[in-house]
């Protein structure tokens, strides 16, 4: 969810990724691109550069996730001081 919620906002470089989402280990970012990859939600291109560089972005199958994916995500920002209060008070 949260790859697809960055790479909404445009295309990024896996280190990128990996700033942006903490605490996410190499593998687990890699092992979660190339899933999304298989999917048909994400992109991966390469520069003939050396070192080649990479970049991933949303395909248009990916980009129909971001809009559902951004929505719940602002849910839930504005419902986790109740979710919180709610675990709290049992």
């Amino acid at each position: 969810m949260l790859i697809v919620l960055i790479l909404g906002e445009g295309p990024a470089r896996y280190f990128q990724l990996r700033g942006r989402i903490e605490g996410i280990s190499e593998k687990m970012l890699a092992e979660t691109l190339r899933s999304l990859m298989l999917n048909g939600l994400v992109n991966r291109s390469e520069t003939a550069t050396v070192p080649p560089q990479v970049t991933y972005s949303l395909t248009s199958l990916g980009t129909r996730f971001h809009k559902p994916l951004s929505i719940l995500q602002s849910v839930i920002a504005d419902t986790i001081d109740d979710v919180r209060n709610a675990r709290a008070s049992r």
